[in-house]
């Protein structure tokens, strides 16, 4: 009998999410520990259309 035993591994990243990934300076700020959280609210239609032209030219939508 073979025992195998492997520790914990990560993942690479996966090419095509970090192709999606958008660069980290056009990330939200953070917020300040206790601060007030940014309540959620539904996209302008600016930023659907964005959103959809953007899927739509990596071929995830049609």
């Amino acid at each position: 009998m073979t025992l195998f035993v492997r520790g914990p591994r990560r993942k690479r990243a996966s090419k095509a999410v970090a192709g999606m990934m958008p660069t980290r300076d056009t990330w939200p700020a953070s917020v300040e520990p206790g601060g007030e959280a940014a309540g959620s609210r539904p996209a302008t239609f600016d930023e659907y259309q964005l959103m959809h032209s953007l899927l739509s030219q990596r071929d995830l939508i049609d």
